[in-house]
């Protein structure tokens, strides 16, 4: 019984751990992408930048979200209605993956550079404070 907790606990930070390796590069491509006017792709590498670090935040505390809509519920009632992050972090959440459904599926490219900067902008915010508050947790 104790193994498979130990086990469970190490799968989970293994999980973890690739969840937040994974937004630098999204972001580092962003920029590429904002450079050249690629601006859905930009859109895109960002949302998955906060999908990333809020599914290792949800992994952590040993919830295993879905689909993108299973983390975008679980990532409001466990971690916003908890008060473990502040209410922008959600919106932060919900705005890049609305913007990335309508750059994806769009019929016009209606994302310019100025929203791009600013998408790329709330990324880099919403995962520094994730990896913060999953730092802070780790230090306990």
């Amino acid at each position: 019984m104790r193994s498979e907790k130990l086990a469970e606990r190490k799968q989970r930070e293994l999980i973890t751990k690739q969840h937040l390796n994974k937004p630098p590069k999204a972001l580092e491509s962003s920029s590429i992408c904002i450079n050249k006017s690629f601006t859905s792709r930009l859109i895109s590498k960002a949302c998955y930048a906060t999908y990333h670090v809020a599914y290792a935040m949800l992994y952590q505390f040993g919830f295993s979200p879905g689909a993108q809509k299973g983390l975008q519920n679980l990532f409001f009632t466990q971690v916003i209605q908890t008060d473990l992050l502040e209410k922008e972090m959600n919106k932060i959440l919900a705005r890049l993956s609305e913007e990335r459904s309508t750059a994806d599926y769009g019929p016009l490219p209606v994302i310019d550079e100025e929203n791009s900067a600013e998408a790329i902008k709330m990324a880099s915010a919403f995962v520094e404070r994730i990896r913060q508050l999953l730092e802070e947790r780790e230090e306990r």
